[in-house]
């Protein structure tokens, strides 16, 4: 059985490691993932476990990731619809839209 620095491709210094650390958190949602799958794929040969051994890296992100590139399709998150604020706090969804439906613009006609 090989052991965990023997899977890795080219073995990084600690400031390298740090480096590209740095830069995936400069870096976010379908770009971050696609720098995580390439650094992951050049250091670790593609092995999400070794990747969050060796960078801190989430593993489902990697797969994520992975999935992204190998189907050629990117996930948005519903974070960048809505930016992290709730629509309406202390209401329910249903009566902020009724409410919003049977609101008028000021000046209508009634």
């Amino acid at each position: 059985m090989l052991s965990a620095s023997a899977t890795t491709v080219a073995p990084l210094s600690t400031s390298q490691n740090e480096d590209l650390r740095r830069a995936s958190s400069k870096i976010l949602g379908p770009e971050r993932r696609s720098f995580q799958v390439a650094m992951t794929l050049e250091y670790c040969r593609g092995n999400p476990r070794q990747a969050k051994r060796v960078f801190g890296w989430k593993r489902d992100t990697i797969e994520l990731g992975l999935n992204e590139q190998r189907m050629g399709v990117i996930c948005l998150e519903a974070q960048a619809a809505y930016c992290g604020n709730r629509l309406c706090v202390g209401i329910s969804l249903h009566t902020y839209v009724a409410h919003r439906i049977t609101e008028r613009p000021s000046g209508a006609p009634s």
